[in-house]
C-alpha cells in the first residue's frame, strides 16, 4: 500500500508513516514528535486517515496506533479516520470486493471478537482499488479543508518554485 498512499499524501503535503503491520515505537514516536512540531508551529491538531486490512487485527492495529501517538502526546484527533478498508466499501457492490474475501483466522486472539461483529470473512487492503482510496482521502480532506487558503498556499509554492 505505501508506493499507492505515498504519492496520495505527498499531493497533500501530508506526513506519511507505513507500518506494515504493528509499527515499532521508533516509528511511532518520530511520528508524534513530528506532529507535536507541526502543532507547536500551526497551533492545528492533526487529521490521522487510516488505511488497514479488514480483520481482527486490522481493526486492533488502528487501536494500537491510536493509543501509541496518544501515549507519546501527539496532538491528533481520536478516533482515527479509517478510509480503507471500511465494511461500507466491502459491501459496495460496485467496487466487487465481497467476493475476495477470506476466512478468519481462528488462531488470532482478536478472531472471536471480529467474528461477532463482522462475520467470519476478512478482506486485506490491497483488493480496494488506489482509486477508491484516494478519493476517500479526498472527500475527507476536502470536508474540513478551507479552499481559499489552500488555493493561496498552492500559488505561493508556484512562485517560489518559478524563482529556482
Amino acid at each position: 500500500m505505501e508506493p499507492i498512499c505515498r504519492p496520495m499524501a505527498s499531493r497533500w503535503q501530508m506526513p506519511f508513516a507505513s507500518s506494515r503491520g504493528y509499527g515499532s515505537l521508533t516509528l511511532q514516536h518520530d511520528l508524534a514528535e513530528l506532529l507535536l512540531q507541526r502543532h507547536a508551529r500551526t497551533g492545528q491538531m492533526s487529521i490521522a486517515y487510516f488505511i488497514s486490512d479488514h480483520d481482527p487485527s486490522g481493526f486492533d492495529l488502528q487501536r494500537a496506533w491510536e493509543e501509541a501517538l496518544e501515549n507519546f502526546g501527539a496532538p491528533v484527533r481520536k478516533p482515527f479516520v479509517r478510509i480503507a478498508l471500511t465494511t461500507e466499501q466491502v459491501a459496495n457492490s460496485d467496487l466487487d470486493i465481497a467476493r475476495l474475501g477470506i476466512a478468519v483466522k481462528p488462531s488470532d486472539s482478536r478472531a472471536e471478537r471480529y467474528i461477532a461483529e463482522y462475520g467470519a470473512t476478512c478482506w486485506e487492503a490491497d483488493v480496494l482499488p488506489a482509486a477508491v482510496i484516494e478519493q476517500a482521502l479526498d472527500d475527507g480532506i476536502h470536508s474540513w479543508l478551507d479552499r481559499k487558503k489552500w488555493q493561496r498556499r498552492e500559488a505561493e509554492i508556484k512562485r517560489a518554485l518559478a524563482l529556482l
